[in-house]
């Protein structure tokens, strides 16, 4: 699906990243792996086969350090055709534990991060008259709020609007932009017989209609569709990857009284 198509891909090194960076490889795709952490990307780089694939280490939410390191992967690789942005903080603090420089840190990589690999790619675009693919991560917890995860659901859901204000702002120069938002990925998956000693994986479990948690793999097959010319007519599109958790209260039994809510 992605034969002789150059990736950027951020967050490479992260557990999301990983399985994309295999998948993208699977389907023919040279990649430019980027990571704020170089021992991340040197784990995922010894899984992959080819050795055409480059890493570079980057804090994406630097503008000036982007565009040069962009400059870079042009230079060494090729002019990207897709930009995956798979980098985030995941936190959680309650509103009455929170401390401002949280809210900022976690605004400052899951919204201003995508907003600079993402300018800066579609200017890229733009001025050599490139079409383009630009997939962004989002979350469950923007349609399924949870407690202690303020920051993190406002910062997904201006993610998502970002994605489809974009979509209609480029489509027109031929990009297109979605997002994936995925549930609880865990390093393994666990379904619900095995969840009775953690509270939250437990309480996620019973609201999921597929009784499992995804896998890195779920998210990422959504990801390279998405990527890829199968998807060619889908632009300011959020999929979510949740083996259903997303659609509300799943879980609880049917009301009796007729004026139930």
């Amino acid at each position: 699906m992605l034969t002789d198509k150059i990736v950027l891909l951020t967050g490479a090194g992260g557990l999301l990243g990983q399985a994309v960076a295999a998948m993208m490889e699977r389907e023919g795709a040279t990649l430019a792996l980027i990571d704020l952490h170089r021992e991340k990307l040197d784990r995922v780089r010894s899984t992959l086969r080819c050795q055409d694939h480059r890493a570079f280490e980057c804090d994406v939410s630097d503008c000036d350090r982007f565009q040069s390191l962009l400059e870079s992967i042009v230079s060494e690789i090729g002019c990207p055709d897709v930009l995956v942005n798979c980098h985030g903080v995941i936190a959680s603090k309650l509103l009455v534990d929170m401390e401002l420089s949280e809210w900022r840190r976690v605004f400052e990589a899951n919204v201003f991060g995508t907003l600079v690999t993402s300018r800066a790619v579609a200017r890229l675009w733009i001025e050599r008259g490139r079409e383009g693919v630009i997939v962004n991560l989002s979350s469950m917890s923007v349609r399924s709020p949870r407690a202690g995860a303020s920051h993190y659901g406002a910062s997904k859901a201006a993610v998502e609007n970002m994605t489809q204000t974009w979509a209609a702002e480029l489509g027109r120069n031929g990009i297109r932009v979605n997002a994936v938002a995925p549930g609880l990925i865990m390093d393994e998956v666990i379904t619900e017989a095995d969840a009775a000693s953690d509270g939250y994986v437990a309480d996620t479990l019973q609201a999921t209609p597929l009784g499992r948690t995804g896998s890195a793999s779920d998210v990422a097959e959504a990801i390279v569709f998405l990527a890829s010319d199968r998807a060619a007519w889908l632009s300011g599109t959020v999929v979510d990857v949740t083996g259903g958790a997303h659609c509300g209260r799943t879980h609880m039994r049917i009301a009796s009284a007729p004026d139930a809510r």
